[in-house]
């Protein structure tokens, strides 16, 4: 099903990384599909370095008021899995994969609505509440699951047909059954029997078509969102709680909607029972009949990226679903991880808003499970609603932050099986050769499989644990606001020193066991808990807590005396690290998460020479250094959105070359080209009335200046342009080393120098080594610059025909993304670095 992970570093398997640990993209058939149409997309993809794809079918019964999608042959029938099979047997062939997608649309559970179309009573429940003022002795007229009233005389439960007895506000809390309406009517997932109907309905039909490709071609299968309607009801969920918890829940059920310290055992005991059943009921089943058809299990939740996420989204308990996985992981939308912060929630109902808050750490809680595992597979679901000013860099900085908490796997968004009409607008955003992006795809596959590769080698080097204080959440007190803010500030303070930890919670805790000092939770173990304020831990995890302090355990609540495995200096460069220990060294992987090149001195405490291992090209570097007592000494300089793998091997690798890390930083001699420059655009990306429209252009060039290129261009414009300038090189400079640099470039560029092409570069630094090209006397420089689509989203009118339910729900947020990526240009500076 899945790979057996490798302990040691191998040069072969870097260079060239198993299509495993390629990006795979969400593919959603959002229109009529034939087999031949996209047996032609998937070769588009394989072509451009892609790993493979995850089916996303999108039957116009998925949002037919909210996102209209127009799949044909019809979802699940006999001519819909044909041509799923044969796109199967297609990707067999070309040696990608395939995640097995669970659902038509999101979230899974469902089949589509067909679950609850065949059977009817399993359709999802919750409770509601409902209340109204209510006088003394007025009749009690309520068919409630359960009837409560407040008053200045008190509270408690009062029954249909009785008579008030005093003023006061009536409660009524009911079993509300989802009806459907803009969405699929969605099954009741604590019920069994709806999970195995939507096993029989959604997920067995398929294995007679992709059945033999399982585990090779299919390692997997994916689902996304799944959830229970919150807060949740079943049809048996009063008897199994008594027999669970004790009591009578039916009695307390008002107290689900308070809020006070007094009535928190409650909702505790509520959240607790019914997200341990449902981490049983729907992940532990699918993953049973996954590993029974050779496929491992995996997926993401929905809402899973803060910690006041849990009590308000349909799973409860992250940490309990994640371990049900045989992959865990996380989904980023709507630039929940992006450089220089995420955008506040307040985004979805106000797009003026422009808020921003701190990228969170939730990456590590999909990890910490794996991690605990003895697994190093961690997956992402990266870049949906992320909008189509998207650049290369900014996927680099949004994967790096991911690879460096443990994500090992990604599937991209987005790919769909038609682009044409208002699915131009639909899901964003959308890779299409005809975008001016698409050339450089290949570029960000290979770095993503490379580092995916190495940081799946080994294991994690982790000596820290964070209590993730669940219990208190769910709580939903005054004082756990207070539990979750100084949970998410220790989180902080151990990434702004550069602490690479797990998270644990009070399942863990209480089956850890405690071996030669430590804290050990499966296969990881730690020498120290930093542990926030809470007041709802269970007592075995406190009990444990306590017997490891007797043997020495560390158990904190500040992070003041804990440091960083790796000395960096600035310290208060933002920079993230993960160490992973192999069988024949030990490798670093270090990320620069400043919006902005860095330049730093780290101290390793290790004693061989240090190997540079450059992800983008699987090549390796001997990396300058020096040695001290304390350790190997280097400089980094990292641009934005850079990293750094740094093997530490046993023994020594003979005959590498040096290091080209930022190589142009160490010479003196600078020629800067800033006068003579013409452009001409080469290339136009036009959102047509019906479809994307690609043209080569052949202009004149003309005069032009360094910087923005709109004077030149129009502000709509997105496609490519080149720049040109000839220049004398002085006397003495040929036959030297010499590095090009670009400066700054909006967004990715490639380059030709006397007829010979340096080739595309995706992200800074935009530097390429001519020193075999330069010649004496006059030189040739052109470098084409490409922009995003965003200029043509944002100025088209060809959207303004179709009403919102035909462009699509994610439009709107969106388009106030691509307003921030306006651009195009070369800036520069544009200088030769001579050695």
């Amino acid at each position: 099903m899945l790979p057996n992970s490798c302990d040691k570093f191998e040069s072969k398997l870097f260079k060239t990384p198993d299509t495993f640990h390629r990006p795979v993209y969400m593919w959603c058939w959002n229109a009529p599909i034939t087999a031949e149409m996209l047996i032609a997309q998937l070769r588009e993809l394989h072509a451009a370095g892609g790993g493979g794809v995850m089916i996303v079918p999108e039957p116009p019964e998925f949002r037919p008021t909210t996102m209209k999608t127009t799949l044909s042959p019809a979802y699940m029938t006999k001519e819909y899995l044909e041509i799923y099979g044969a796109v199967a047997a297609e990707a067999d062939k070309l040696g990608m994969k395939i995640w097995f997608y669970d659902e038509g649309g999101w979230p899974s559970g469902s089949a589509c609505g067909k679950v609850t179309k065949k059977y009817p009573h399993l359709a999802s429940k919750k409770l509601i509440q409902e209340q109204k003022t209510i006088k003394k002795g007025d009749l009690i007229k309520a068919e409630a699951l359960a009837s409560f009233l407040y008053g200045d005389e008190g509270s408690g439960r009062v029954y249909n047909g009785e008579t008030a007895a005093f003023d006061g506000l009536l409660v009524n809390i009911s079993v509300h059954m989802s009806k459907g309406s803009s969405e699929p009517l969605y099954p009741d997932l604590l019920n069994p029997e709806a999970v195995q109907a939507f096993i029989e309905i959604g997920c067995a039909p398929y294995i007679p078509y992709i059945g033999q490709y399982a585990s090779k071609t299919v390692p997997m299968l994916f689902t996304d969102e799944t959830r229970v309607a919150n807060p949740p009801w079943s049809d048996d969920f009063a008897q199994a709680f008594l027999r669970e918890k004790g009591y009578d829940i039916i009695e307390r059920l008002n107290e689900l909607f308070e809020a006070d310290e007094k009535t928190a055992q409650t909702r505790i005991d509520y959240f607790d029972f019914w997200s341990k059943r449902f981490a049983k009921t729907f992940f532990g089943a699918m993953r049973t009949w996954c590993n029974q058809n050779d496929m491992a299990f995996g997926g993401h939740l929905g809402g899973d990226d803060s910690l006041d996420c849990i009590k308000r989204h349909g799973y409860g308990h992250p940490l309990r679903m994640y371990r049900e996985m045989d992959v865990p992981g996380i989904d980023t939308i709507l630039r929940q991880i992006f450089p220089g912060g995420r955008r506040g929630q307040k985004l979805i109902q106000d797009r003026k808003n422009t808020d921003f808050a701190p990228n969170y750490h939730f990456p590590r809680w999909a990890s910490s499970v794996a991690r605990q595992a003895g697994s190093p597979w961690v997956l992402s679901e990266s870049f949906a609603v992320y909008g189509q000013g998207l650049t290369p860099t900014q996927m680099k900085w949004i994967v790096n932050y991911q690879l460096v908490r443990g994500i090992t796997l990604f599937c991209a968004a987005t790919l769909a099986s038609s682009v044409s009409g208002p699915y131009m607008a639909n899901e964003r955003p959308v890779q299409t050769p005809k975008s001016p992006m698409w050339r450089f795809l290949s570029a960000f596959h290979d770095y993503t499989a490379r580092l995916s590769t190495l940081l799946s080698l080994g294991t994690p080097l982790v000596k820290t644990a964070l209590y993730m204080p669940v219990r208190d959440v769910w709580s939903n007190t005054q004082q756990s606001l207070k539990v979750i803010e100084e949970y998410d500030a220790l989180a902080d303070k151990l990434e702004r020193k550069r602490i690479d930890f797990d998270v644990v919670d009070d399942d863990a805790l209480e089956s850890a066991g405690i071996k030669d000092g430590r804290l050990c939770v499966g296969k990881m173990c730690y020498e120290e808990l930093v542990l926030p304020k809470c007041m709802h831990m269970i007592p075995a995890a406190a009990q444990k807590l306590e017997a490891f302090k007797k043997v020495g355990g560390k158990v904190l609540t500040g992070v003041k005396t804990l440091h960083s495995l790796l000395i960096i200096e600035p310290a208060q460069a933002r920079v993230s690290l993960t160490v992973r220990k192999l069988k024949n060294g030990r490798l670093y992987f270090i990320v620069n998460e400043n919006e902005m090149e860095v330049s730093l001195s780290a101290l390793f405490p290790e004693k061989k020479p240090p190997v540079l291992l450059d992800p983008q090209t699987g090549k390796a570097f001997a990396l300058e250094h020096t040695v001290g007592e304390d350790g190997i000494k280097t400089a980094l300089i990292l641009p934005f959105a850079g990293s750094a793998a740094i093997l530490f091997p046993d023994k020594t690798m003979p005959g590498l070359p040096s290091s080209a890390l930022k190589l142009k930083q160490k010479f003196k001699n600078v020629i800067v080209l800033d006068k003579g420059w013409q452009f001409a655009k080469t290339e136009s990306f036009v959102i047509g009335q019906q479809e994307f429209e690609h043209e080569k252009l052949t202009e004149k060039p003309m005069p032009a200046v360094l910087g923005p290129w709109a004077s030149y261009t129009g502000e709509d414009f997105s496609g490519g342009g080149e720049y040109s300038v000839d220049f004398d090189l002085p006397a003495g400079i040929a036959g030297k080393r010499v590095v090009l640099s670009f400066g700054k470039v909006e967004y990715a560029c490639r380059a030709c120098l006397n007829g010979k092409e340096l080739g595309l570069c995706a992200w800074p630094p935009f530097e390429f080594d001519v020193s075999k090209l330069l010649k004496n006397g006059k030189n040739s420089l052109k470098v084409t610059v490409f922009n995003t689509p965003a200029n043509q989203y944002v100025h088209t009118k060809s959207f303004e025909k179709w009403d919102r339910a035909t462009i699509g729900r994610y439009h709107p947020n969106t388009l106030v993304f691509e307003r921030e990526m306006l651009g195009g240009g070369l800036f520069g500076r544009v200088a030769l670095y001579v050695k």
